[in-house]
C-alpha cells in the first residue's frame, strides 16, 4: 500500500474531473461535503450512496435527473458498496491515467470503509478519506448503546491457544456495549484507545470518564488525536507488531470513525498472523439515532 499522509480539506482539494464517493444518512453532517464541492464537479464523477431508510427521496429524485449517481443501500451491505465503488473507479479510468478520488467517510458503517485503501490501491493515482468532525449533544445519555449483534473477524488470529493474547479496544460513549463486549471476549488481558480532535479535548475527558472502570483494569492506554491520522496509524502499527512477535494482538475498533478506520487498517496493512481485529456489528433492534450535526472542521489522509 502507498503512504498514508495526512491532508488538510482546502477549497480547491477537490478539483472538477476527480471522483467524489459519499453516503447520505440520518445525520446532518452526511451531506456537508457534498454541498460544498457539488457545484464544481461534474455529475456523472459523483457516486452517492443512501440508506433504504433515507427519508428526502424528493433530493434523490433530482439528483438522479440531473445524471448523478445514487445507489440505494442497506447498512449491512458493505462488500456490495465495496464492489460498486471498485467498479465506478475502474469505470471512469481511462487508459492507464491517474485518478484522484475522494471519499467522504463521514456517514458510513465501517463496513463499507474499512478496506478501501487496499481495494484501491491498485490504481494509479491518489484516494483522499474525508471525515467532517459532528457537533456532538452535550448530554452523554443522549447515546443509546448500539448493543451487539453479530461478530466480523478481519486479519489473520493465530490458533495457538498457549500464546499470549492481548486486545486493543477502542473506547467511546456507549461504555455499556464495550463492558459487554469484553465481558462475551473475556480477553486475557487489553489495552484502550481513544481518540479525538484537538479542538475537543474536553470530548476525549468526557469519554475517558465514562470508562473509567473499564481502563482502571487495563494493561495500557492510548489516547490520539485523530486530525493526525499517519501517526495513528504507524503508532498502532508499531504495537501490533510489538505483540505479535510475542504472541497474537486483536483491534476491537469502536469510537470516533478515523479511530475505527485506523485500527481496522492496521490489521490488512500488515497481513501478519496473529494481527486480527473484531468488528461488532450493532443491534438493528436499538434503533434510537442520535443525528449528528456538521461542524466546520474536515479532517483527511490520503494513500
Amino acid at each position: 500500500m502507498k503512504q498514508i499522509r495526512n491532508e488538510k480539506y482546502k477549497e480547491n482539494i477537490i478539483q472538477e474531473n476527480d471522483i467524489f464517493v459519499c453516503a447520505f444518512g440520518y445525520e446532518k453532517r452526511s451531506l456537508y461535503l457534498f454541498d460544498k464541492i457539488k457545484s464544481k464537479m461534474q455529475n456523472d464523477n459523483i457516486l452517492v450512496f443512501f440508506f433504504d431508510d433515507y427519508s428526502d427521496k424528493k433530493k434523490i429524485n433530482e439528483l438522479k435527473r440531473n445524471e448523478v449517481n445514487c445507489i440505494e443501500s442497506t447498512y449491512n451491505s458493505g462488500q456490495s458498496v465495496q464492489n460498486t465503488i471498485c467498479s465506478f473507479v475502474e469505470k471512469k479510468r481511462k487508459d492507464n491515467s491517474e485518478l484522484r478520488v475522494h471519499i467522504d467517510y463521514s456517514s458510513m458503517p465501517r463496513s463499507w470503509y474499512y478496506n478501501l485503501p487496499i481495494l484501491l490501491n491498485k490504481y494509479k493515482g491518489k484516494t483522499y478519506f474525508w471525515y467532517v468532525v459532528g457537533k456532538y449533544p452535550i448530554d452523554y445519555t443522549a447515546y443509546p448503546t448500539a448493543g451487539i449483534d453479530t461478530y466480523t473477524v478481519i486479519g489473520k488470529p493465530s490458533l495457538r491457544t498457549e500464546e499470549r493474547r492481548v486486545h486493543v479496544f477502542g473506547l467511546s460513549y456507549d461504555f455499556i456495549r464495550t463492558k459487554a463486549i469484553i465481558s462475551e471476549i473475556d480477553p486475557d488481558s487489553y489495552i484502550t484507545c481513544n481518540a479525538y480532535d484537538r479542538e475537543n479535548a474536553e470530548r476525549g475527558e468526557n469519554v475517558n470518564k465514562l470508562n473509567q472502570q473499564i481502563i482502571s483494569k487495563a494493561v495500557g492506554e492510548l489516547s490520539f488525536y485523530f486530525e493526525d491520522f499517519s501517526f495513528m496509524f504507524s503508532k498502532l502499527c508499531e504495537i501490533a507488531i510489538e505483540y505479535s512477535n510475542i504472541g497474537s494482538i486483536t483491534f476491537v475498533p469502536d469510537g470516533p470513525k478515523p479511530l475505527i478506520f485506523a485500527m481496522s487498517l492496521v490489521v490488512l496493512y500488515l497481513n501478519k498472523e496473529g494481527i486480527s481485529g473484531i468488528h461488532i456489528h450493532r443491534n438493528d433492534q436499538c434503533q434510537n439515532y442520535v443525528d449528528v450535526a456538521p461542524s466546520d472542521i474536515i479532517l483527511g489522509f490520503s494513500v
